[in-house]
């Protein structure tokens, strides 16, 4: 009997002690929760800084007006090439010379690329760059225009890519004359090459004849200061191949 009270006295003291250790876990960790809920509380919210958009600025008035059509010129492309095939002029090749008059004819044009000038946005008249990329063959140089008209051509075909502008102005596309009879100062090119000028202007004239030559002149819009109008360069480009 008295081993039986002695166990039973043991278990109470065993689960006494048990008792106390869960409810000091239990107290631990209710400790612990509100030490991290108190540092979480403690700790500051650092949020990103919003990032300003810059306003944009307004777009001039002048930058929305519309380049006028240019179907007119694109139109024109089949006419100039039937009217360059076979076309031919005789020119002074070489003035200094004892032979100087030379034939030059157009075989096809092979393109007519139409480029609107960006800075004309900024003026009253609008103007497109065309480059009219043609085939040409010449002959030798001879003492009269007669000889050389009856002379036959040289081998060399010739590919030269001529620039000029168009400009609209009083409703119609007209070619720009301050272009097209810009002086060719381009540094290393053959006096071959600059007595031909004369004739391309010609096949130019012949071929666009629907367009006319005039002045023109551009006005600027007013303001902004800062958007000056560039002055686009004029010149050809020219290759030899031979056949």
């Amino acid at each position: 009997m008295g081993r039986f009270i002695g166990f039973a006295i043991l278990a109470i003291v065993v689960l006494f002690t048990l008792a106390i250790l869960f409810r000091g876990e239990s107290v631990l960790d209710d400790a612990v929760s509100q030490m991290q809920q108190a540092a979480q509380d403690l700790t500051p919210i650092v949020e990103p800084p919003e990032v300003e958009e810059e306003p944009t600025e307004p777009i001039p008035e002048k930058l929305l007006r519309p380049l006028p059509d240019l179907t007119p010129i694109y139109s024109a492309e089949r006419r100039a090439n039937l009217r360059t095939k076979n076309r031919y002029y005789i020119y002074i090749a070489d003035s200094d010379s004892p032979r100087p008059h030379a034939k030059i004819q157009y075989l096809r044009l092979e393109a007519l690329n139409v480029v609107p000038v960006e800075d004309s946005l900024y003026t009253l008249i609008p103007r497109a760059t065309v480059h009219a990329t043609v085939h040409y063959q010449v002959t030798s140089q001879y003492v009269t225009e007669t000889e050389a008209r009856n002379a036959a051509l040289l081998p060399n075909v010739f590919q030269e890519t001529l620039f000029f502008d168009f400009a609209w102005t009083d409703n119609q596309w007209v070619i720009c004359r301050e272009r097209f009879d810009h002086i060719w100062k381009s540094k290393g090119r053959r006096e071959s090459f600059l007595a031909r000028r004369p004739p391309h202007m010609k096949l130019v004239e012949h071929q666009f004849q629907e367009f006319p030559i005039v002045d023109v002149l551009d006005e600027p819009v007013p303001a902004p200061s800062d958007n000056p109008v560039s002055d686009n360069p004029y010149g050809s480009s020219v290759s030899q191949t031979t056949p």
